[in-house]
């Protein structure tokens, strides 16, 4: 399959899920009015589809792959028909998409918060595997972790690949 086919199925999924989707919606409408319209009414809903659908998967990879497998598929269909549309569609990707993309962060922004109170308490916070000891020693992969020890009042903020 084509690069660009598979790499916009990909943009469009994850742009659906973000807060720049309406730039994302838009720059993909144009750009089908521009060169397909005789298509042009429906791929706003079609888009809108999309974003409902991606909402719907939460952190389901397998489900989300599917949409941009979906829509690679109709990408793919596209080009077959008229092949100088590739052109056009990579000005897409790289122009309008790989733009939005770039905006979009790669995190999820967890926090939390915890109090001790008391004597001989210990709080350990993590957002993977944890190993304590009596000495406070604290590993943990893929964590930051805190407030180990008496009246302990703390915040962690850390950041998981999605």
């Amino acid at each position: 399959m084509d690069p660009v086919v598979t790499e916009t199925g990909k943009a469009l999924v994850t742009l659906a899920g973000t807060e720049v989707w309406p730039a994302a919606k838009d720059a993909v409408t144009g750009w089908w009015r521009q060169h397909l319209p005789g298509q042009a009414a429906g791929i706003a809903g079609d888009l809108d589809q999309l974003r409902t659908e991606v909402a719907g998967t939460g952190d389901d990879r397998p489900a989300r792959d599917a949409l941009a497998g979906e829509w690679q598929s109709r990408l793919r269909r596209l080009l077959a028909a008229d092949p100088a549309l590739a052109v056009a569609l990579r000005h897409l990707l790289t122009g309008r998409l790989a733009p939005l993309l770039d905006t979009v962060g790669d995190t999820t922004t967890v926090t939390q918060t915890a109090t001790v109170t008391g004597n001989n308490n210990t709080t350990v916070q993590a957002g993977r595997d944890v190993t304590t000891s009596s000495t406070r020693v604290v590993n943990a992969a893929g964590a930051i972790i805190g407030a180990i020890g008496d009246h302990n009042n703390h915040t962690n903020h850390f950041h998981r690949p999605q």
